[in-house]
């Protein structure tokens, strides 16, 4: 049992502005979180509100879109009084994840233009997170012209990113598009090129190169270019949807001994 001020100081160190965790089951840092709700009771305390816009995004509370919900709009609440650019930030982010669901697009709407309004000319990660909000509304609503419009803003603020991750989702939401568009060709060529951008897990191009393969009907390319069996044992360093991605490729290769696990 960890002395709590000590794990209110860990728990405050990784509570930086854009940190997310919602890619990771992290039991360390919920445990962190809610010990921080625990020791804070004051409700204006902003590692506190900081912790329920974290934990909004956290399993086992974003597994639970309602619980996600409450979680996320306390902290929006609470950052509006607090009137702090930062967390007002951070809960808006949080409030994007949990209006995923095809039910709260003008909400979803709603959060991000207030995210573009609160970055103004930064252009910081809170735009990246807006624009991107913007693009997967806009598929889902078949407004292809609007995908398009936030798309081409995404670029834009992605290339001022002095790190290559923002340029890269930019990059492969790009390859994604000409895949929908039945230009598997076109989308294998693109999804090869994000091979040579840098960024921080060399699995990230691993799903969509493979579900384009597929498409092609070439699954035994697939097998002869990739361990489905080394990339399933690797997923929990992958975000939460490519996890899924993988369970669906498993699954069509015949291999429900491999996807059963992930689901």
């Amino acid at each position: 049992s960890p002395d709590p001020r000590r794990l209110y100081r860990e728990a405050a160190r990784v509570l930086r502005p854009g940190r997310t965790w919602s890619a990771f089951a992290d039991p360390v840092v919920r445990a962190a979180l809610e010990e921080v709700l625990r020791i804070t009771p004051d409700e204006s305390n902003e590692n506190r509100i900081s912790a329920l816009s974290q934990l909004a995004s956290v399993p086992p509370y974003a597994l639970d879109m309602q619980r996600s919900k409450a979680l996320s709009a306390t902290a929006l609440t609470l950052a509006r009084k607090r009137n702090s650019r930062t967390l007002l930030a951070e809960a808006l982010r949080a409030r994007l994840y949990a209006l995923s669901g095809p039910d709260d697009i003008d909400a979803l709407l709603a959060a991000a233009h207030e995210m573009l309004a609160l970055d103004g000319d930064a252009a910081s990660g809170i735009s990246i997170a807006a624009h991107s909000a913007c693009y997967s509304a806009a598929i889902h609503r078949g407004d292809l012209t609007g995908a398009d419009l936030a798309l081409a803003e995404l670029g834009r603020t992605a290339r001022l990113q002095p790190r290559p991750e923002a340029l890269w989702y930019h990059d492969r939401l790009k390859a994604q598009r000409r895949f929908l568009e039945g230009d598997f060709a076109g989308a294998e060529t693109a999804f090869a090129d994000l091979q040579n951008m840098r960024v921080s897990s060399p699995w990230l191009p691993a799903v969509p190169e493979i579900l384009t393969a597929l498409e092609r009907q070439d699954t035994r390319a697939v097998t002869a270019q990739w361990d489905l069996t080394t990339l399933v044992s690797r997923a929990d360093e992958m975000p939460a949807e490519y996890g899924a991605g993988m369970a669906r490729v498993a699954v069509i290769l015949n291999r429900e001994d491999l996807a059963r696990p992930l689901l």
